[in-house]
């Protein structure tokens, strides 16, 4: 039995579950704690292991419970899942018990990953989820671009003064680029401030500024064809998604989260071949 518990939200937790999935032993169960975004966002993925939510007054504990467990996978009780130094390679290491805590770190590393599971429950999920949207007149014969504009968290994420969340005049030059090499393209924008993103996009023609809640808009992203990508690990997902199908085109900020820190933030095994890297100035 593999268990883990969470790490930050949605996209973090998809991290996660593809790195489980390509460790697990077979006919060994993953045991999934607090993964509640997870399941929101993909509920399918429920079937793929035991999920449980610890009840709210239980979760003050939660580090107090792991340092537990950290000692007692110390002295080789129970097993344990560790990210190498430098964040490439994951080891596992068994204990006297049939359990194995994952303490991977975030595993946001295209080589750690097993996608296919995520890959066939979101393809099984978007028609259902994208209906309420109604966007078939907006479609454009699948020529369109997903730009997702992530600010909330980011505006003071890695810091206050070099906050990740991307300037504007970024994404209008990345999008110029992608109008000149696919003739026609549409766009779809969205955003968790969309109040934010319609003032900023309403007098582009070529632009559509959805506002829905996650799971619509990490569906409507995955069946783009291209995207512009927040450097967030939910575009990435949406990116990944799309380009396993697709083969499409997708541009995000030269050292990811750290575009205004000076290096790339979480590291540097976070970069992806199917993207293309432009510096923010």
């Amino acid at each position: 039995m593999l268990v883990a518990l969470k790490i930050g939200r949605s996209g973090n937790q998809l991290f996660q579950f593809a790195a489980i999935e390509k460790i697990l032993k077979p006919n060994e169960r993953a045991v999934y704690i607090n993964f509640r975004h997870l399941t929101d966002l993909l509920p399918g993925l429920g079937d793929y292991g035991s999920f449980f939510n610890l009840p709210i007054g239980w979760k003050r504990h939660t580090p107090l419970i792991e340092e537990i467990l950290k000692i007692f996978a110390r002295f080789r009780l129970i097993g344990g899942v560790y990210e190498e130094p430098g964040g490439g390679t994951l080891s596992r290491k068994n204990g006297l018990l049939p359990v194995t805590m994952f303490w991977g770190g975030w595993c946001q590393n295209d080589q750690l990953l097993d996608v296919s599971t995520i890959a066939e429950v979101q393809v099984r999920e978007a028609i259902p989820s994208l209906s309420s949207l109604r966007l078939e007149e907006g479609w454009n014969n699948g020529n369109v671009c997903f730009v997702h504009i992530r600010r909330g968290d980011y505006l003071t994420f890695p810091s206050e003064t070099n906050s990740a969340a991307l300037p504007a005049e970024w994404v209008f030059a990345r999008m110029q680029d992608f109008r000149a090499e696919y003739p026609g393209l549409k766009f779809f924008v969205l955003s968790d401030d969309s109040v934010h993103a319609t003032k900023i996009f309403s007098h582009v023609d070529d632009v559509s500024v959805i506002d829905c809640g996650a799971r619509e808009a990490f569906h409507l992203m995955s069946e783009c064809t291209h995207g512009i990508l927040s450097p967030s690990s939910f575009s990435w997902w949406a990116a990944k998604l799309s380009n396993l199908r697709r083969g499409g085109s997708f541009v995000a900020p030269y050292l990811w989260a750290g575009w205004n820190s000076g290096g790339w933030i979480p590291n540097e095994f976070v970069k992806s071949d199917f993207i293309r890297y432009e510096t923010v100035a």
